[in-house]
């Protein structure tokens, strides 16, 4: 269907609810799987995101992901309450907040060259919302994710990582097909939306 997109619908790979370990949420099983699955792919060391069986959201940078380093250390506490694509669709009201005015174009803040040039045509509002993108403009639901983060760093929601982060995450991704959180590791689109949704509660 042209006009599909899943935002947090998981995976025909998760396994039954009676397969997952006791306590463990669909989502969580799904972290879990990217975790294992990039420490292969990778080449690199990446853990998984939490050992836990109700497992919490990621609060650390890509690079601390691949690296394992999802420990928190001395200093501020950092803020790990990132919400998702979908809430920030139904709650404009809150973007005054992030500092983001829902009608600008998405151009105005992401690079729409490359991968990214089919995003050009829309606003702010009509990317987290996927009744708006059509026609697979979105493959991966990746700017979809990449504006609900930049909407969570700039509201506050998590603080582990900054807006030029973020953007970097997006220009790497719509220029080269992928992003590189760190030597040896290389995340496609898919693995980008993994790792942003484990940042969402």
């Amino acid at each position: 269907m042209a006009n599909e997109r899943h935002t947090d619908a998981p995976g025909s790979e998760l396994p039954g609810a009676g397969e997952l370990p006791a306590g463990m949420t669909a989502k969580g099983a799904a972290r879990r799987r990217f975790a294992k699955a990039g420490a292969g792919a990778s080449g690199g060391v990446l853990l998984t995101l939490a050992s836990q069986p109700a497992m919490a959201i990621v609060c650390t940078s890509p690079s601390g992901t691949v690296s394992g380093n999802n420990s928190r250390k001395g200093g501020p506490q950092q803020e790990c309450v990132g919400r998702s694509p979908g809430y920030w669709k139904t709650h404009h009201e809150e973007w005054r907040g992030a500092s983001t005015n829902g009608e600008s174009p998405f151009k105005q803040t992401f690079y729409c060259g490359g991968l990214g040039s089919a995003m050009a045509k829309y606003n702010c509002f009509d990317v987290v919302d996927p009744d708006k993108v059509t026609n697979g403009d979105d493959k991966d639901n990746v700017a979809m994710h990449i504006m609900a983060t930049l909407l969570n760093v700039r509201s506050g929601k998590i603080t582990f990582l900054n807006t030029n982060q973020v953007l970097a995450i997006w220009y790497s991704y719509a220029t080269k097909g992928v992003y590189v959180p760190t030597l040896g590791a290389s995340w496609d689109g898919a693995e980008i939306v993994t790792y942003l949704k484990s940042t969402m509660i």
